[in-house]
């Protein structure tokens, strides 16, 4: 039986449950092979790639409206530039263990889901209820335990394990070892332990992928506490310069002696006064360890928000890209100076 033959409603598409019950009772004295099975039900094809971005958010630097929404990529390493959609921007194929990928990112959009009436009334200038309040705060939680900047820093502790370390150059004897092992046969030279190191080189990236994601809903809970204790701000920006999102959208800062924040390397949540992450082109939210450590001029909304400092801010965090709505004076100037992209699918890794 081939999907053609599929009753009409099956061919082509995933199918509810109750209409998968419908066909069971239609075919009940048929016997179907895996195959069929797998077309009948629409098997769910394997999640390869994660957003680091939040679409809702990404879609916030589209044209409204537009039948084709796209934003414009630009490569902060190389200058180069090309029109993509919020689908396909800012994406990671190897960020998670593909056996855990689905209820990871369902862990994701179950807090994201509830940020979007918090962002309407942002951009429409009005102060978010206290439950809307929460639901920014959870969407900052997720950007950050999501960022590539925690997935370089657990990359960071991993490369500098003494026994990680060890095997990534064990001694030959070793290697000739996993190789008998591994084919039964006992090899000689370097073609014979150079297959053993990959192997062993294989079992260790899979086995910190899937550490790191068994990790990813203990690290947003940390995450969520830190933020849920922070306290916000918001600043709506005006003029010619609209804000920039990077692929790792959330700066930490310290605050300065003139009270201004000032960005900082820093990764854990902990070592920073506070972080901040662009919401649209128009609107930045800060999030500060503690009310003491809000500047006045932020508390009182007499801060002079400089957007081209913001922007710099965004680019000096990305680890390639930087997004812009394709109609700002940021995109023109990039498309009159820089130059488009070639056979680029915008992945991160």
């Amino acid at each position: 039986m081939t999907t053609a033959e599929l009753p009409p409603r099956a061919a082509g598409r995933t199918l509810g449950p109750e209409e998968l019950d419908e066909i069971a009772a239609e075919a009940e004295t048929r016997v179907f092979d895996h195959d069929e099975i797998t077309a009948m039900r629409g098997a769910a094809r394997p999640i390869r790639r994660q957003h680091m971005i939040s679409r809702m958010l990404l879609n916030r630097w589209t044209t409204p409206g537009a039948r084709s929404p796209k934003l414009l990529e630009v490569d902060a390493i190389d200058g180069s530039y090309r029109h993509t959609s919020p689908k396909s921007a800012a994406t990671y194929s190897a960020y998670a263990d593909p056996s855990l990928v689905v209820e990871i990112e369902g862990m994701w959009s179950r807090l994201e889901s509830t940020a979007g009436a918090a962002l309407q009334t942002l951009l429409a200038g009005e102060d978010p209820s206290i439950g809307q309040e929460e639901a920014i705060r959870d969407l900052m939680a997720v950007h950050y335990a999501r960022s590539m900047l925690v997935l370089e820093l657990a990359e960071s502790f991993r490369d500098n394990s003494p026994t990680l370390r060890y095997w990534r150059d064990p001694p030959s004897e070793m290697l000739d070892g996993i190789f008998k092992d591994l084919t039964g046969l006992h090899g000689a030279g370097a073609g014979a332990r150079h297959l053993a190191q990959t192997c062993v080189d294989a079992m260790i990236e899979e086995t910190f992928t899937t550490r790191f994601t068994r990790a990813l809903p203990t690290l947003l809970e940390q995450a969520r506490c830190w933020y849920r204790d922070a306290t916000l701000a918001w600043a709506h920006i005006e003029g010619d310069f609209p804000l920039v999102i990077a692929d790792k959208p959330i700066v930490a800062f310290k605050i300065n002696e003139q009270q201004q924040p000032t960005q900082c390397e820093v990764a854990l949540l902990g070592q920073a006064d506070g972080a901040a992450m662009p919401l649209s082109p128009n609107c930045l939210v800060f999030a500060f360890r503690s009310e003491a450590a809000v500047p006045a001029s932020i508390r009182d909304n007499t801060a002079r928000i400089n957007q081209q400092t913001l922007n710099l801010m965004q680019n000096r965090q990305a680890r390639r890209y930087l997004y812009c709505h394709p109609q700002s004076d940021f995109a023109r100037w990039v498309k009159a100076n820089c130059k488009p992209a070639t056979n680029r699918t915008g992945d991160l890794k």
